[in-house]
């Protein structure tokens, strides 16, 4: 077989087209570099019927979400393929436990991925992964802390990037906060909102992102929010557009609880931001002149950070890499998945 017709899958969460987040972002740039790259055809299995997935003899079908394992797995019943990897994307204190395995299967039935893969143990599973490719070197320490059995396996880090000539552009900055991201729980939105209006209640704060209507009462207490005038609310906006309210925001509020490699931080550090983070995730970025990380739950620390970043000097910028310039590792891993020609399968 020649190069230029390897076939690979990207395997997400079934809902991942109708409910769009950062691994689908992530993903899209994987399929870009290795299109560009490595000569092959990338094909995500929310675009695909059963059908057509299983009517493919897979070169490499490359599996995201450790959270939706048991999911994703299960649509692999029937399916040919040479090699598997997994794209983790860990959050921290992640545990297999019966409460996610019911979610998945819940889920399973829902998206007609229903299977006997829901009974098979977390190893059973992970046994049948010939690679790994994680977002920082914590999370790939953390992964082999709790999966010990496969620190020998063949991995790749692949630090999230930023788009080709996504950079600040000189355009004065209108807002003094910004929050992007889904309205909900672990996005902690609501608290960020709270946290402005009383740390610098004279300042103006924009947020972008979707309603996650899963969560109801948390979301009617953003409108409120909304109504009582502490935050302009743009709903969910393309990234383009996302990009452009960057541009001209002082700060990047990010106090979300749980995250593996926050995307957002570098889009907006990349568009001239000075960015607040979380301490609750596997950030590859370490703290300096533009970038802070706080326990977001400590609401002190929150006041601190929010009252300092409007004293930073907004013509300082990060120089943050780009999708291509960190995929040299990723590239090479699969590369040597394609040289294996391994014959592994997924059955019941």
């Amino acid at each position: 077989m020649s190069s230029s017709s390897y076939n690979v899958l990207f395997l997400l969460r079934s809902d991942a087209g109708i409910k769009p987040g950062g691994d689908l972002v992530q993903a899209r740039f994987y399929q870009k570099v290795l299109e560009e790259k490595n000569s092959c055809k990338v094909f995500f299995s929310h675009d695909l019927t059963m059908r057509e997935i299983r009517e493919i003899s897979w070169d490499l079908v490359q599996v995201f979400n450790i959270s939706r394992l048991h999911e994703n797995m299960a649509l692999l019943r029937g399916v040919e393929f040479r090699s598997l990897l997994l794209t983790p994307i860990m959050q921290p204190g992640f545990s297999f436990g019966s409460k996610l395995v019911v979610k998945n299967f819940i889920r399973g039935l829902l998206w007609g991925r229903a299977s006997l893969q829901y009974l098979r143990s977390p190893s059973e599973l992970l046994n049948q992964f010939d690679g790994f490719v994680f977002l920082s070197d914590a999370e790939r320490s953390a992964f082999f802390a709790s999966f010990p059995a496969y620190s020998a396996s063949d991995n790749a880090i692949y630090q999230n990037g930023v788009a080709d000539g996504l950079a600040a552009d000189g355009h004065p900055r209108f807002f003094d906060f910004m929050v992007a991201g889904r309205i909900e729980p672990k996005k902690r939105v609501v608290e960020a909102v709270e946290a402005v209006a009383k740390a610098a209640p004279k300042s103006i704060l924009v947020c972008v992102g979707g309603i996650n209507w899963y969560h109801p009462i948390y979301c009617l207490k953003f409108f409120l929010q909304v109504l009582k005038g502490n935050v302009v609310y743009l709903g969910r906006r393309d990234p383009s557009v996302v990009y452009d309210f960057m541009r001209r925001a002082k700060v990047l509020l990010n106090f979300s609880e749980l995250e593996v490699s926050p995307l957002v931080d570098l889009e907006a550090l990349a568009c001239g931001c000075y960015v607040v983070s979380t301490i609750y995730s596997y950030s590859h970025l370490p703290d300096g002149e533009r970038y802070v990380r706080i326990d977001v739950k400590d609401i002190s620390q929150c006041f601190v950070a929010i009252r300092k970043s409007l004293e930073s000097d907004g013509n300082i910028f990060m120089k943050i890499n780009t999708w291509a310039e960190n995929s040299g590792a990723y590239h090479g891993l699969v590369n040597r998945m394609f040289k294996a020609n391994k014959n592994d399968g997924v059955d019941e």
